[in-house]
């Protein structure tokens, strides 16, 4: 759009007037009735001339105000959106409702300039999108800037080649302008005023800015600040905690690495010449006492303050506003408003109206005093009224069993303020918490995020008291009591609380040196010529149990090592990573999971070599592993392992879902079993990188090739240790037995997946069920019902349910059927059907007899494994031939998974599923295909069914299948088409949810052979408003109950103003094969998907406002929140998103496709997950 008739200036027929009128440019900014577009021309440090758009002002009436009018300017800086337009008619509003005041629309100038950025191409100034990369797009003279680098005073970014024009320098000559008199002779005050965003600006810009005082003569600027998200800080000090924030001086939030070219010399000079700058200038600060909210894109803001208003609080306190009289041309003011983060209320406000439009209106020099009382802060009124005399509290007063308010403290770190979490009520109240943390002899007491209680004897090292104002959440079971926050703990104790004094390691101990924290078995055990481990570790008790060594080590709290040498590879890493304490002494560290907190005799230097002798000790906490030695995947798949009393299946690929009691790190698969055998309860583990995860129950097994699984034996198979020791060589060996595929009995009453596979489950005297793991029975759905604990729990509700003949169990949803339909294979559902009687035990188990298998050529005469049996031909039970293709995957096809131990079990599946012409078997998964297609080198166990390929030449020892048929082409699925919209053959469009299941609600189940199939039953059914997708079964649903996370395949009816995150494009007619779908980001969260390593130490997004900090390869010990958990995932964003849903998540885990819920940020474990912790 062309404007050739909006010049820039009014008096157009002077010489002064023409020096600034710039050049017209094409845009889009929409047009704001009383006001018009103009163009400022703009002038480089080397004379060259560019153009940017503002918007002025008319009088009224349509025109240009006439400059002997104008007694005073309002400049008005735009937030984040580069908005001018929206902020031009905030002000022309506010000063429309100035009624009181002298200033109106004839002789106050507003001018609201745009500072574009490369968002705002063709919106903002023309670009040429054919033109080359690297800026040759910008085809005009508009001044455009880099991202947010307008607020810093960065330099623009276009035109191209034409860089030396800060946005701080168009400011200044703005300005400068108005301060000639020839043109505005009456002229008394410049405001230079911003919200959000644009008060970043003017702070910044006032903080740095160069003395207008030979340009302005007598007229007097004002800088006005209202609400901004973070505050530049004259000094390397914060009021929180910088240690863990790298960037957190950097210029916007400090003036360390400057980058802006604009005026440097002050900038050169320091801190207190740049806080004596902005000390010198009159700054009208605004504060919306109902802002609570955070903008903030990375970690510096928060070591000023939890949020705007405890930034603001803490920013007057370190830096306090001053004022002299009114007639000080460096007097500050403070006001406050009842709104929120609102730009319009704040303009328009008494106040608002009063510092923009009235202060100094007529060249007296008068202001109004500070606006609102009671005020909120001691020394928050430089220009006091004298009729308000009072300050708000904020401190509760009362005692509470015992206990009294002891002020609002941060919880930022990793380590929880308080360490005992209580619960998590909708009734809390100050009452309740400190009697509980009083019943259990705690001195005191904490309540966070309104409803969550913690108790402790000490706050951790790092917390630190901040104003009670930060404090600001109601308690949800006493609205006139404060909670805590987020991030903040109202804290009531018997006393004052004293804080943990930060672990170290000691500099010296005894003749030993601290060396630094070290890495271990980085591939081999760093020292290794002597260990122990002992529950009261200290670096003094390491250090006399390695007395005559050179070199000691602590690790992971307990254990001690001991040697004259290092092993090569083990080099120095992070001291942050050296992060347990010793278990006997909680001010000492000592390592952490294959870190080592390393001592040297009398300082000698670390010397790296091969070890030649070892001597053995014996552990005071347990057996140790040999590092080299016990279990490991995938060669101990399916196999026995002894830990003292107990024997353990291990099952490479599979993890049991939820159950966790416990989280450690241990440096072999077998270390980690021995610490579930020596723990009571523990029943399985699952084994990533270094993390070793316990379960107290045998929950569903989820495939997941990343996790090494192992569960207790229901009896115990013999297994035979043999050592021999001498003084310089210790040697171990483990013999490990094969299970058998017949299942084991489990323990009367506790039928668990596969283990209870074909056994008999007694529910009440009369009903006996048959259990078969991975069937649902098509159909018949007669009730649903979520948060069923177990599996036997769903039968007995069966047994009690009139007309009930089988169900199907999957989470811990229970579909409940009127009769056995079907059966449909499906890994993730546990199914059983009612049949006669077949004991009178209250409980029995029966192993049903499994079928023998047989194969042609060399395969039936040894075990199936890979890749010795790659090319050959293996002959299932039922007469199948499968041709073995070790390490060969094929594309798409898939029509079910299974978790299965074994190659052989997922040949002996396919070949019993109608359909399968294809798997791969990885890890504990198997996953069933109905086409051969295109090949994929990825290192799974395949195999494709014989008869299938249009081409077959096999040898005794080799076949070769050529010309297989294309692929199958499935349109929708999951996780693929996450949060995607499905458009049905009847015209409904479906949102797709992987992952999410509504219970209960069911109208019928169905049996549907694609996923699109089961969306188009639910548009062709009446009332159907969602379904879930579980192997071939489809289950319809009439409502919308609330949503259960079980990895089914989910979706709803996009029904008439719900949110739309999702496009869809039909691309042909055939409902089941015809869509192409395109994700959308949801607008409040990350637009990209987020990876590791690439984005580790970056702020996430999510779509309900969590943001997480993203740790790479980095764990955090314990919290693992109970089930639904682990939560199954096809990507890290999903994992994040997950949690972000869950109440009470503070970090993740991602170990191949499970993602580890926990509710609390527990000491950190490098050990090569992908992590995350909420930031707020």
């Amino acid at each position: 759009m062309w404007f050739p008739s909006l010049l820039s200036l009014t008096l157009l027929g002077t010489a002064a007037a023409q020096q600034y009128q710039g050049t017209p440019y094409d845009n889009q900014m929409s047009n704001v009735p009383g006001s018009e577009k103009v163009f400022w021309k703009i002038t480089d440090k080397k004379g060259r001339t560019f153009s940017q758009l503002n918007y002025f002002s008319q009088n009224g009436n349509g025109q240009k105000l006439k400059t002997p009018d104008v007694k005073r300017v309002v400049l008005i800086v735009h937030g984040l959106n580069r908005d001018p337009d929206t902020y031009m008619s905030n002000a022309l509003s506010a000063l429309s409702q100035n009624s009181d005041g002298p200033a109106n629309f004839a002789n106050t100038q507003i001018i609201a300039p745009m500072f574009p950025t490369g968002d705002d191409k063709v919106r903002g100034y023309p670009w040429d999108y054919t033109a080359p990369a690297g800026g040759y797009g910008s085809t005009s003279n508009a001044l455009v800037w880099k991202g947010s680098g307008w607020m810093s005073g960065d330099n623009n970014q276009y035109p191209r080649l034409q860089i030396a024009t800060s946005s701080y320098d168009c400011l200044d000559q703005i300005i400068q302008y108005f301060g000639n008199k020839t043109l505005y002779p009456n002229l008394n005050q410049i405001v230079v005023a911003g919200h959000s965003a644009g008060a970043q600006t003017v702070q910044r810009y006032a903080s740095v800015s160069k003395d207008m005082s030979s340009s302005l003569g007598k007229t007097r600027l004002t800088y006005w600040i209202g609400n901004p998200n973070s505050w530049l800080w004259f000094n390397t000090s914060r009021p929180l905690d910088p240690s863990t924030c790298s960037v957190y001086d950097d210029w916007r939030n400090g003036l360390s690495n400057y980058s802006p070219s604009y005026n440097t010399d002050l900038v050169a000079r320091g801190g207190d010449a740049v806080r004596a700058n902005y000390q010198s200038k009159s700054i009208a600060y605004l504060r919306s006492l109902q802002d609570f909210g955070d903008d903030s894109s990375d970690c510096a803001p928060f070591t000023q303050g939890g949020n705007r208003d405890e930034r603001f609080f803490n920013f007057i306190a370190s830096f306090p506003p001053t004022c002299r009289g009114a007639s000080d041309a460096a007097c500050d003011t403070i006001d406050y408003i009842e709104a929120g983060h609102d730009a319009g209320a704040a303009f328009a406000s008494s106040s608002g109206r009063a510092r923009l439009f009235n202060d100094n209106f007529d060249g007296s020099l008068n202001r109004a005093k500070d606006f609102y009382c009671p005020r909120q802060a001691q020394g928050d009124s430089p220009f006091p009224d004298a009729t308000c005399k009072t300050i708000a509290s904020d401190t509760p007063t009362g005692a509470y069993n015992g206990m009294t308010y002891q002020g609002c403290f941060s919880d930022e770190g990793t380590t929880r303020t308080l360490g005992s979490f209580l619960y998590n009520d909708d009734g809390n109240t100050v009452d309740l918490c400190t009697s509980t943390c009083a019943q259990k002899g705690y001195k005191l007491a904490g309540m966070e995020y309104g409803s969550e209680c913690y108790c402790g004897n000490k706050v951790a090292a790092g917390t630190q008291r901040v104003g009670d104002r930060g404090c600001s959440t109601t308690c949800p079971g006493n609205s006139t009591q404060r909670c805590g926050t987020n991030h903040r703990v109202s804290i009531w104790g018997t006393s004052a609380p004293v804080q943990v004094i930060p672990a170290r390691a000691p500099p010296t101990v005894g003749d030993y040196q601290y060396a630094g924290c070290y890495l271990d078995s980085n591939p081999s055990r760093a020292l290794a010529s002597k260990q122990t481990a002992s529950s009261d570790m200290t670096n003094g008790a390491c250090a006399t149990f390695c007395s005559g060594y050179k070199y000691f080590a602590t690790e992971y709290s307990s254990e001690c090592y001991c040697g004259d040498i290092v092993a090569p590879g083990n080099t120095k890493a992070a001291s942050a990573d050296c992060s347990m304490v010793c278990a006997g002494d909680d001010s000492q560290l000592c390592g952490a999971g294959n870190r080592l907190t390393l001592y040297a005799i009398n300082g000698t230097a670390v010397e790296f070599g091969q070890t030649t002798t070892t001597t053995t000790t014996t552990s005071k906490t347990g057996p140790t592993t040999t590092p080299d030695k016990g279990p490991a995947c995938p060669a101990s798949d399916n196999s026995l392992y002894q830990s003292a009393d107990a024997s353990f299946e291990v099952h490479c690929g599979i993890d049991y879902a939820g159950g966790d009691i416990g989280a450690l790190n241990a440096n072999t698969f077998g270390g980690c079993i021995d610490a579930c055998a020596s723990t009571a309860g523990c029943k399985a583990v699952a084994y990533v990188g270094a993390s070793c995860y316990l379960k107290g129950s045998i929950g569903a097994p989820n495939p997941n090739g990343a996790v090494w699984g192992a569960r207790v034996a229901a009896s115990s198979l013999t297994s035979s240790t043999t050592s021999t020791t001498s003084a310089s060589t210790t040697t171990t060996t483990t013999t490990t037995t094969q299970v058998t595929n017949t299942p084991t009995s489990l323990p009367p009453g506790n039928p668990v997946c596969p283990a209870s596979d074909g056994a008999i489950y007694q529910s009440g005297a009369d009903n006996s069920f048959e259990v078969h793991c991975g069937i649902d029975y098509s159909g018949n759905d007669i009730a649903a019902y979520d948060g069923v604990a177990t599996f036997a729990k769903c039968m007995d509700k069966c047994s009690t349910t009139g007309g009930c003949s089988a169900v199907a169990y999957l989470g811990q949803s229970c579909y409940l059927k009127g009769s056995v339909g079907a059966p449909n294979r499906n890994g993730g559902v546990w199914g059983a059907k009612i049949v006669a009687s077949t004991t009178t035990s209250s409980s029995t188990s029966t192993s049903p007899t499994t079928p023998s298998t047989t194969s042609a050529s060399t395969a039936s005469s040894s075990p199936v494994t890979c890749p010795g049996s790659d090319g050959k031909t293996y002959t299932a039970s039922s007469g199948e031939e499968f041709l073995l293709q070790c390490g060969t995957d094929h594309a798409g096809g898939d029509i079910g998974a299974l978790g299965l131990g074994s190659y052989q079990e997922c040949l002996e599946a396919c070949a019993r599923r109608d359909g399968c012409v294809a798997l791969a078997h990885i890890g504990g998964a198997c996953y069933l295909k109905g086409s051969i297609g295109a090949e994929v080198k990825n290192g799974v166990s395949g195999a494709i069914l014989k008869s299938a390929a249009t081409t077959t030449t096999t040898t005794t020892t080799t076949a070769t299948a050529t010309a297989s048929p294309a692929p199958v082409v499935t349109s929708i699925s999951c996780p693929a088409s996450n949060q995607t919209t499905y458009t049905s053959a009847g015209g409904d469009d479906f949102v797709v949810e992987c992952g999410k299941d509504f219970a209960g609600g069911d109208l019928k189940g169905l049996s549907a052979s694609t996923f699109a199939g089961c969306l188009d039953a639910c548009s062709n059914t009446d009332g159907c408003v969602a379904l879930a997708y579980v192997g071939n079964a489809c289950y319809l649903k009439s409502k919308l109950n609330a949503p259960v996370l079980n990895g089914v395949w989910g979706a709803r009816l996009a029904t008439p103003g719900s949110p739309s995150t999702t496009t869809t494009t039909r691309v042909a007619t055939n409902p089941a094969s015809t869509f192409a779908t395109s994700t959308t980001p949801r607008p409040t969260s990350t637009s990209v998907a987020v990876t590791c390593p690439a984005d580790d130490g970056k702020t996430y997004t999510a779509s309900t406002g969590t943001r997480f900090n993203v740790q790479c390869g980095t764990d955090h010990a314990g919290g693992d929140m109970p089930s639904p958990n682990p939560a199954y995932v096809s990507d890290f964003t999903s994992c994040l998103e997950t949690c972000a849903k869950r109440e009470g998540c503070m970090s993740v885990a991602l170990a191949g496709g499970a993602c580890y819920l926990k509710g609390s940020v527990g000491a950190p474990i490098q050990n090569g997950v992908f992590g995350a912790v909420v930031v707020s």
